[in-house]
């Protein structure tokens, strides 16, 4: 019955709201113009804050507080209770702003929100039409390997029904593998009226040099016509019935300039974006044999795909060892953003002080259009010798040769201290358990399943890396990634490793010349190509495939 009621309060305190409190500043555009009015929002998430907060604008805007509410919400069984507080932004003069970090007492500590920049324009000179589309590149100037977000936009102060977008094609536009393409609704307010807003976000890396932008694209509406009926029928609540015309806009061009990346230094880690790092150890004071956990943190706003943390150098008296990155991205705000979670893992193999040299991390700056060079430190770790006796492992079952008994407990001395009277939960707690466990449960099912096929599907038709080079692509950036990929691969299953998770330099160091000097002489080649903006001929493309052949040993 113990072992049963532990696993209830385990499966209980699973499903429990977290505990550590964040606010969350966000609104809904963050261009508008003299005399618009926009929602602003701040909440406070798995927190009780102490009041209403308070948001000081700058000159040219004014905030006024609205209303507060409460929502649950529950992501992958975990429950969080959100408090909303809902504000009015007005933009009184034109110019650039930034709004934030707005600080809220929550049980009595301090925290505070992100930064929230905006941007209002002079009000136009002539009245709005009733409805306009448009198509933007954020930005519109850009360095090949950045990452651009496609903005799509409907406004208008009549009923839109419903909205059909053609996109023109992207060519030299990649979309990264991680990152939403996400809409947002919301309404605009000046002197004019309302105005809907239905705008849509596709993040983009743009993978070749010169002029990317679109010549436009085309939207099909279907507007609400009061003047075939007498209104919606309130029996009617998804429109079907409601007279409609239908109009077809198509926006302005939306131009896009891409120029290529100036030659990259030596260990450039192909990051393209404004990148911030962070570092920390878990402990700082072991035992020899015992492991520290070196975890990297990185925000920025390009692409992390394919990331990995360079090795630690190697130091006397310590062995490191690389766990696999966790990333992830999203579009907020209009706004790539992506982060990070590097681990690497350190286990001391002799006493004394752990000094190793701080990692470089080279970047480039789309908007200071230069490299950056980012050094993260690893603090000293002080390593004791081992306890003795340490590394006895225990056993908590029955010696060899013996057979287990059953436990043995007195509880004479105990007290027990409570009401006189107690439910016997001995017949229901496996029921209790199962019931709680099934969606978990489930979900694993269902997962390990879906992965099983995604395994037997790459078994039946995954190429080798000869394979998938004998015929490439025209574009000279795609032919060089591809070319890379096959490398990496080839690398990898020389070496008996994964490509994802492979560091060329040493995978590549491992082998015997002339293979080394061939396999290192066709990666500085291709990043040549793909960030220094070199050309790819026909030499580098047989480079390549010679490696890959040698690598195959053919």
């Amino acid at each position: 019955m113990v072992r049963q009621l532990w696993m209830l309060l385990a499966v209980l305190w699973w499903a429990s709201p977290a505990l550590a409190a964040r606010v969350d500043l966000s609104v809904a555009t963050r261009e508008l113009v003299e005399g618009q009015v926009v929602a602003l929002t701040l909440d406070v998430i798995d927190g009780k804050p102490d009041g209403v907060p308070q948001i000081s604008a700058p000159p040219g805007l004014e905030v006024h507080y609205q209303s507060q509410s409460q929502q649950t919400t529950s992501v992958n069984f975990k429950v969080s209770r959100m408090v909303r507080f809902q504000y009015q932004l007005k933009a009184v003069a034109e110019g650039e702003y930034t709004l934030g970090p707005v600080p809220v007492q929550v049980a009595g500590q301090p925290l505070a929100s992100r930064v929230v920049r905006l941007t209002v324009g002079p009000r136009p000179e002539t009245p709005d039409r009733p409805y306009v589309a448009d198509l933007a590149f954020l930005p519109e100037e850009a360095w090949v390997g950045q990452v651009v977000v496609l903005r799509y936009r409907l406004r208008a102060r009549v009923e839109v029904l419903e909205s059909q977008w053609t996109l023109p094609e992207l060519d030299g536009l990649v979309a990264p593998r991680e990152g939403d393409r996400p809409r947002s609704r919301y309404a605009l307010e000046d002197e004019l009226g309302p105005m809907a807003v239905d705008e849509s976000f596709i993040p983009l890396v743009a993978s070749q040099r010169g002029d990317l932008g679109l010549d436009g694209a085309m939207v099909r509406i279907s507007l609400a016509d009061r003047a075939k009926g007498r209104g919606r029928d309130p029996f009617d609540p998804f429109r079907m019935m409601t007279p409609s015309r239908t109009e077809s806009l198509v926006t302005d061009s939306a131009p896009l300039a891409v120029r290529a990346l100036p030659p990259a230094p030596a260990g450039f880690t192909g990051l393209v974006g404004d990148f911030e790092f962070a570092a920390q150890a878990d402990k700082t004071q072991v035992s020899v044999g015992d492991s520290v956990n070196w975890v990297v943190t990185v925000q920025g706003d390009g692409t992390l795909e394919g990331f990995e943390l360079p090795p630690l150098e190697a130091v006397d008296g310590a062995r490191v060892y690389q766990s696999s990155p966790r990333t992830g991205a999203q579009v907020r705000d209009g706004r790539y953003q992506a982060a990070g979670e590097l681990t690497q893992v350190i286990v001391p193999t002799a006493e004394g002080t752990l000094a190793f040299p701080p990692l470089e991390l080279i970047t480039f700056s789309p908007t200071q259009g230069r490299y950056l060079t980012h050094r993260v430190e690893v603090p000293p770790i002080e390593v004791q010798a081992g306890a003795e006796g340490e590394a006895a492992v225990e056993s908590f079952g029955a010696a060899p040769g013996q057979a287990a008994g059953p436990e043995v407990r007195d509880i004479a001395g105990e007290k027990l201290v409570g009401p006189a009277f107690a439910v016997a939960l001995d017949p229901y707690l496996g029921w209790l358990v199962a019931l709680a466990a099934a969606p978990g449960l489930g979900l694993l099912g269902l997962t390990g399943w879906e992965r099983l096929r995604e395994r037997r599907r790459a078994l039946e038709v995954a190429p080798g890396p000869s394979q998938r080079i004998a015929r490439l692509p025209e574009d000279p950036l795609e032919r060089a990634a591809l070319l890379e990929g096959a490398l990496r691969e080839a690398l990898a299953v020389r070496g008996g490793g994964s490509a994802a998770s492979l560091d060329r330099r040493a995978a590549a160091a491992g082998l015997d010349e002339p293979l080394r000097g061939q396999v290192e002489s066709a990666l500085r080649a291709l990043d040549r190509v793909r960030y220094g903006g070199a050309e790819l001929g026909a030499d580098e493309v047989e480079q390549a495939r010679q490696a890959v052949r040698g690598l195959e040993g053919r």
